[in-house]
């Protein structure tokens, strides 16, 4: 009973993370009862769970504006998310973690990659300005002989 009880804590879970379930758990059951085997695919189903809605609520979060500077042009997020609700949904839980993963990855260097594009801007109109001055400089010297 108490496996049963778990189980549907997860499903909760997986309702409220919009995750939809994967045949392992239900073919866990029906081939270990409420064993240790089907314990076992309970937790690393929980697990991914657990990891996906940090993630999810991370990617979903309010981002500074060097962080949505960052991710312009970039790698989606949010698609890596929904790779990893497909596998999870497929039952393949390391492709799951992958995706989830990745997507983790994309938005810890959001802000990184927004100070380089906004740095490169700023370095840009700089040369810009410069190059700016020295041709109308020249161009007034050419004007200023004549």
């Amino acid at each position: 009973m108490e496996w049963l009880d778990q189980r549907d804590a997860l499903l909760g879970q997986l309702e409220a993370a919009g995750l939809a379930t994967p045949d392992r758990l239900r073919q866990a059951y029906t081939a270990y009862g409420g064993g240790p085997e089907a314990r076992s695919e309970l937790d690393a189903e929980r697990s991914v769970v657990e990891e996906y809605q940090a993630v999810a609520d991370s990617v979903n979060g309010e981002r500074s504006f060097i962080q949505r500077v960052g991710l312009v042009g970039g790698p989606d997020p949010d698609a890596q998310l929904s790779v990893a609700s497909g596998r999870f949904g497929d039952g393949d839980l390391r492709g799951a973690l992958d995706a989830i993963g990745e997507a983790k990855s994309i938005v810890s260097a959001a802000e990184t990659g927004g100070f380089v594009r906004l740095a490169s801007v700023v370095v840009l109109a700089l040369v810009l300005v410069i190059a700016a001055v020295i041709l109308f400089r020249r161009r007034a010297s050419y004007t200023s002989r004549a």
